[in-house]
């Protein structure tokens, strides 16, 4: 897999705000990624959850799947989607979305947050529906202890 470059992470990730940058490596390989998140201290809860939980999870999917897209496209891996890194900012921003995941991610065994917590995703699906770019994606944490997916739509 090829390491994707910090500072292109970093561009990707300034949408949200600071305590919410989870994703803190990548690296891809078409049609696969993984990335390495560090969760800090639950800025949402009353007291401290020293494990990942869903909420946590989503975060995790949303920006490696940006990353990843954004890898791809910049690729040319996708005929008819093609941009550069400024125009897909844009289109991150205002014209892409999660058009759905699943109601909840499957864990099967508890991930603590004091460590990396490590995810791959594989592509599953990606076609263009009207003026929609949709794309299925299947995520793998910490190897089998939770698992998710996620559809992504781009409107063109």
């Amino acid at each position: 897999m090829r390491k994707v470059n910090p500072n292109r992470i970093n561009r990707i990730l300034r949408i949200y705000e600071e305590p919410y940058r989870f994703l803190k490596d990548a690296e891809v390989e078409y049609p696969a990624v993984s990335g390495k998140f560090f969760v800090e201290e639950t800025n949402y809860a009353a007291a401290p959850i020293e494990h990942l939980t869903g909420i946590e999870a989503m975060f995790c999917i949303n920006q490696v799947s940006y990353v990843a897209f954004c890898e791809w496209i910049l690729e040319s891996r996708f005929k008819n989607l093609q941009m550069d890194f400024d125009m897909f900012l844009h289109y991150m921003k205002e014209h892409m979305l999660i058009a759905r995941t699943t109601t909840q991610i499957e864990f099967r065994k508890k991930i603590p947050t004091d460590n990396m917590i490590n995810a791959t995703g594989e592509l599953k699906a990606a076609r263009t529906n009207g003026d929609l770019w949709v794309a299925v994606m299947n995520y793998d944490f910490e190897e089998g202890r939770a698992k998710a997916s996620l559809t992504l739509a781009l409107e063109r």
